[in-house]
């Protein structure tokens, strides 16, 4: 039910990994274009990739906690619907009785 924001967290780290690798091997490239090795070039490529994964820990962070969040909610929820179920039981019990 809930699964898809946990599911989201694990999407979002990917991808911001992954865009961080494809950030690098960009630098990377562009430096072996250019003939030199400039750090300039290298490190506008590695600041680029790092937003990838800056971007991705920002949406799965919230995901986490809210994810988390919600687990809890349910948790008391679940909780507090058996222990009504049990009271009318109980109270149905005493009423055959």
């Amino acid at each position: 039910m809930i699964s898809w924001i946990r599911n989201l967290a694990g999407i979002a780290t990917m991808l911001g990994l992954l865009g961080t690798v494809i950030g690098i091997s960009v630098a990377f490239e562009e430096m072996k274009n250019a003939g030199t090795v400039s750090l300039e070039i290298f490190s506008e490529g590695i600041r680029l990739a790092l937003n990838t994964t800056i971007q991705g820990l920002c949406v799965a962070i919230p995901s986490v906690l809210g994810f988390q969040y919600l687990k809890i909610i349910l948790h008391k929820t679940e909780i507090e619907l058996k222990s009504s179920i049990d009271n009318k039981n109980a109270d149905t019990i005493k009423t055959w009785k």
